[in-house]
């Protein structure tokens, strides 16, 4: 702000533009001649601050707004929606892409599951020179027992955990704790069975390396039909296999779909379905039954 000195008394000028920004608010100070432009000295003095000037663009040279400047501004309904839209489109081609790897994992778990019950099951007969079920309970085998988990019990001590007799796709059943007899323990009665995902090849012959001796339960003759079992010296519960039918054999929706696993005598895990399935049934054919009807024993639940 600029303001206008009255002409002292002395001095004989005309009044004094400062080019201060204070405005006087005392008796004038009297200016000698000598004293050209000074800054007038007040005995009291009411300062008036001067803004800076506003920063301006460097291109345009108009003065910047601060964020402060702007009004806030949020999202409208037709925003909110576009956003949730992409996120589901997004979710919609990931979600499929992670359930399949998931099943991917699943499928090589319950493979390495079934190789652990053959590993098991041959380090058995090596220490015995027969399979549990070849041999009756007075001998200390699980000949003539209907129960799965029994069979597979005999070896548990080839076994890391009773969790790798359940598949991990199989929800209807979780695998057990341990082995012992403990609320957790395969022996327990709410266990057993329910802790089982796969079945017992009654005809597994060390010699025959084509002989099926585990594989996921949810294996289908067609028929539905059971039975004795010669081998294993079964009265009924085995699941049979005739030759005659083989065309019939399918596996169930329950595990991986159309596809199942089959743990060989020869120490192999392979996944079979359709055709290839009824092939390997058909090399697995072994002698032991009057009919040459090939028996597995699923763990059925009541």
């Amino acid at each position: 702000m600029r303001e206008t000195r009255p002409s002292g008394s002395e001095g004989g000028g005309a009044g004094i533009r400062s080019p201060y920004p204070y405005r006087c608010v005392g008796p004038p100070l009297r200016i000698l001649p000598t004293m050209k432009r000074c800054a007038p000295l007040c005995c009291r003095v009411r300062a008036h601050p001067v803004l800076p000037p506003a920063r301006q663009d460097a291109y345009s040279g108009r003065p910047m707004k601060s964020a402060d400047d702007s009004p806030r501004r949020a999202f409208t309904l037709v925003e909110l929606l576009v956003v949730i839209a992409i996120i589901g489109i997004l979710a919609s081609l990931l979600l499929p892409a992670v359930a399949k790897a998931q099943a991917k994992a699943h499928r090589a778990k319950c493979s390495s599951n079934l190789r652990q019950i053959l590993i098991g099951a041959h380090g058995f007969y090596h220490e015995h020179d027969w399979f549990p079920w070849q041999q009756l309970p007075t001998n200390g085998g699980s000949q003539t027992l209907v129960e799965t988990w029994r069979h597979f019990l005999l070896f548990s001590n080839e076994l890391d955990s009773p969790k790798v007799l359940a598949c991990p796709n199989d929800r209807a059943r979780i695998g057990a704790g341990d082995f012992a007899d403990t609320p957790r323990s395969l022996m327990n009665t709410n266990a057993r069975n329910r802790a089982i995902s796969y079945f017992a090849g009654m005809h597994a012959f060390y010699e025959n390396t084509q002989t099926l001796l585990a594989g996921d339960r949810n294996i289908d003759n067609g028929t539905g039909a059971t039975g004795s079992c010669g081998p294993a010296r079964l009265a009924s519960g085995a699941t049979s296999f005739d030759p005659a039918r083989l065309d019939r054999v399918k596996w169930g929706p329950e595990l991986h779909g159309a596809n199942g696993n089959i743990a060989f005598n020869d120490g192999s895990v392979q996944m079979l379905q359709g055709t290839n399935l009824q092939v390997q049934l058909q090399r697995g054919l072994t002698g032991g039954d009057p009919f040459n009807i090939n028996h597995v024993l699923i763990p059925r639940v009541p």
